[in-house]
């Protein structure tokens, strides 16, 4: 089997369509002349001459705190990234839009009060960590203790991940509080 496209229009492309039980066509989406694919009038994916891909609708975050003396579950409120708009400010969640695997990440730095400092990532408000795996910081030296984070978790379509300093408290601030994440595939 053998597929050509070959047209000078940019409005032309080819239409994705499922066929429903009744035999009509259901326009799912338009891949254009220059390959970019777009659904409800929205861009979701380009592939450019070189063959770089980019997906502008790809969920992204990327954000931190201008609190101080955290603990508990947190929620970060100052965002640098938040492409698809998943993660909360008010929740501190990021709520997976479709099921596949994600890559999350968080970094602090321990608060100068002589506490250990121990941190994980929890799934749906669950109690215990993602994949049984937690940062800990058991040394109860001065300020400056810092720690890092990353999980790979396999998540469905609602899901949310939310960072929680269960034990001892961290410094905080944009400069030094962090939690990121996106969809791996």
């Amino acid at each position: 089997y053998q597929a050509k496209f070959e047209s000078t229009d940019a409005e032309a492309g080819i239409v994705l369509a499922d066929v429903n039980s009744t035999g009509n066509y259901n326009r799912i989406g338009v891949v254009t002349n220059d390959m970019t694919f777009i659904t409800n009038n929205s861009e979701r994916m380009r592939i450019d001459s070189s063959g770089n891909i980019t997906k502008p609708g790809h969920p992204v975050f990327d954000v931190s705190t201008t609190a101080t003396g955290l603990s508990g579950v947190i929620t970060y409120n100052y965002v640098f990234v938040n492409v698809g708009s998943h993660y909360s400010t008010s929740t501190g969640r990021f709520t997976s839009p479709v099921a596949g695997t994600y890559m999350f990440s968080t970094m602090f730095i321990r608060n100068a009060n002589g506490n250990v400092a121990r941190r994980r990532f929890i799934k749906n408000g669950a109690t215990s960590a993602v994949h049984n795996r937690q940062f800990r910081s058991d040394s109860v030296g001065s300020y400056g203790d810092n720690g890092a984070l990353v999980v790979i978790v396999t998540l469905a379509a609602n899901d949310y991940i939310q960072v929680d300093h269960y034990a001892g408290d961290s410094h905080g601030g944009t400069a030094y509080e962090q939690f990121s994440g996106y969809l791996i595939g």
